[in-house]
C-alpha cells in the first residue's frame, strides 16, 4: 500500500514537471529573447525567484519518494532501477547542467540560452518516462 502512495507521488510530480518542462522549453525560455536588454537583469531575477517554488516542491517530493521506494523490499528491482535512473537524470541534470546554465544566463550572446533550451529536453524526457513508469506501476499493482 505504501508503495502505491509513493508511485502516486512520483506520478503527480513527474507529470507536473513534464508539463512545466515542456512549457519552459517551448515557450518560456525562448521568450527570454524578447526581453529588452535594459530589463534583462531584473527579468532574470524575477523569473528565478518565481520559478523556484513551482519546481522545488515536486522535485523534493520526487527525491524523497524515489529514496523511499528504493528502500522498499516489495518493489520490483527493475522498476526501482527505472525510477532511480529517471531521478538521476531529471534531478541530476537540473543540478549539474540546467541550474548552472541558468544561473550564469546572459541574454547576449545567446549561446548559453540556446544550450539551456536544447539541454532542457533531456530532463523533460526523464520526467515523462518517470510519469509513464509510475502510471504503469499503479495500474499493475
Amino acid at each position: 500500500m505504501f508503495d502505491q502512495v509513493l508511485f502516486l507521488v512520483l506520478l503527480a510530480s513527474g507529470a507536473w514537471m513534464t508539463a512545466i518542462s515542456w512549457f519552459v522549453g517551448s515557450v518560456h525560455y525562448p521568450g527570454f529573447r524578447s526581453v529588452a536588454p535594459a530589463e534583462w537583469d531584473d527579468y532574470h531575477v524575477r523569473h528565478t525567484q518565481g520559478i523556484g517554488p513551482i519546481v522545488a516542491l515536486p522535485m523534493i517530493a520526487q527525491v524523497v519518494a524515489t529514496a523511499l521506494l528504493c528502500l522498499d523490499p516489495e518493489v520490483d528491482s527493475t522498476l526501482k532501477a527505472g525510477v532511480l535512473l529517471c531521478a538521476a537524470f531529471s534531478i541530476g541534470w537540473t543540478g549539474l547542467i540546467s541550474g548552472p546554465l541558468h544561473m550564469n544566463l546572459k541574454q547576449d550572446p545567446p549561446d548559453r540560452l540556446n544550450r539551456l533550451i536544447s539541454t532542457n529536453w533531456v530532463r523533460t524526457l526523464a520526467w515523462a518516462i518517470l510519469t509513464a513508469l509510475s502510471g504503469f506501476a499503479l495500474l499493475t499493482s
